[in-house]
């Protein structure tokens, strides 16, 4: 694994050359506020998940984005291991597609109020195994 820290707009990393996206949900997927708001704007293929209730710790891979479930509700707040878990499932997802580039903000420490130290640490754990070049976008 390959990873960098760089200021830059999230939205710019180019999907046809490859790039995958992943940003924070919760289970009702209503991605109503933070990040998510812009990513439904841009992608409004992933209210497709508003259909089925989706399971915490999972990760849900549509379009070139990961959506992963760290929260069951919108107003709850996550916690370090569904951010975890979820974590690892984004992992799975990413060597079952053979994704090789990957771009997200610092997940989980907007409006969750995670500590990016600690979720920093959690995504070089579970994706070190893998293959791919990760790019925290900060602006």
């Amino acid at each position: 694994m390959k990873y960098q820290i760089i200021t830059r707009d999230l939205f710019e990393a180019p999907l046809d050359k490859g790039w995958y996206l992943a940003h924070c949900i919760s289970g009702d997927a209503a991605m109503g506020a933070g990040i998510a708001v812009e990513f439904v704007k841009r992608f409004p293929t992933l209210k497709m998940l508003r259909v089925e209730r989706q399971k915490v710790g999972s990760c849900v891979c549509i379009d070139q984005i990961l959506n992963l479930v760290t929260k069951n509700n919108y107003w709850d707040k996550p916690n370090y291991q569904t951010m975890w878990n979820a974590l690892q499932s984004a992992a799975e997802v990413c060597r079952f597609y053979k994704v090789e580039r990957l771009a997200l903000p610092q997940i989980g420490c907007g409006i969750d109020g995670l500590e990016w130290n600690r979720v920093e640490n959690m995504i070089k754990q579970a994706f070190n195994h893998l293959d791919i070049y990760i790019v925290v976008c900060v602006k």
